[in-house]
């Protein structure tokens, strides 16, 4: 009887995987059809709709947290159509083109989207990028986040650190590390998804179907309130700086179909 209901949610997960694929051919009609209300900062192509966070997400998280499978109206404009960078790519973009990256010369990408890379690539040739990753082989450099032995002290003038945080063994030392290599007068990016209710949540030894549960996703090993995030870069005693939504103007926050639970954690050294 367990195989057969194994069996039934990871049909019904396939089931949602072919909804999203015919959700983004329904929206590629319409941003050829329809007017534009959007505009991605990251490529500029203008466009009636962002596609939406993928349901068979949703679905493979509620076969283990129960939830009931839909769309916040969030998460209904999510990625770029075009160059697939997500809300908070976008946000932390605008976030730095307002200092026109003053200063910066030397930038660690951490886990690098395609979108950011672009980015980079297209608007700032001079700027020298560097990749990270401890498994992707086509990143430069593979070193774990709480060791990088083979980086100097100082070295980066910007750190960008997304969505990493939170399936590290441990996370102090990654912040620690990070700001190591980062140069005085430099700036480390952090963002990680926050849960609705305060406070600190952490436990590495759990199994994945038990992280699933507990954090929301099988490869997270702790979650952070907006508050919890905050005071524990504090703790070590290092200057941060929140951006939220309302860090932009109206015209940016629409354009770009801004949320409220995106937050950009910026570490000045």
């Amino acid at each position: 009887m367990q195989n057969i209901s194994n069996f039934m949610k990871w049909r019904r997960y396939e089931i949602f995987k072919w909804r999203d694929r015919e959700t983004k051919k329904n929206i590629d009609a319409k941003n050829r059809k329809k007017t534009a209300r959007y505009k991605c900062f990251v490529c500029e192509r203008e466009f009636y709709s962002y596609y939406p966070l993928e349901l068979s997400y949703i679905a493979l998280r509620s076969m283990y947290t129960k939830e009931k499978i839909q769309l916040s109206e969030e998460a209904k404009q999510y990625s770029c159509p075009y160059c697939g960078a997500l809300n908070r790519v976008r946000m932390m973009f605008m976030y730095l083109e307002r200092s026109r990256f003053a200063g910066i010369k030397h930038v660690l990408y951490m886990s690098a989207t395609h979108a950011g890379l672009e980015y980079f690539r297209k608007n700032h040739p001079d700027i020298e990028v560097i990749t990270n990753d401890l498994y992707v082989d086509e990143y430069d450099y593979h070193y774990d986040i709480e060791n990088m032995y083979g980086f100097v002290d100082g070295q980066f003038d910007l750190i960008i650190c997304s969505h990493i945080l939170e399936h590290v063994n441990n996370d102090i030392r990654a912040l620690e590390e990070m700001y190591r290599v980062t140069k005085r007068g430099g700036k480390i990016i952090i963002i990680v998804p926050l849960q609705l209710r305060e406070g600190f949540d952490e436990d590495t030894k759990l199994s994945e179907e038990d992280n699933w549960k507990r954090f929301g996703d099988g490869t997270h090993v702790r979650a952070y309130s907006k508050t919890a995030m905050k005071e524990r870069i504090e703790s070590l005693g290092y200057s941060v700086e929140l951006i939220e939504k309302e860090s932009f103007d109206n015209t940016e926050q629409q354009l770009n179909a801004l949320r409220d639970c995106d937050v950009i954690y910026v570490i000045n050294k």
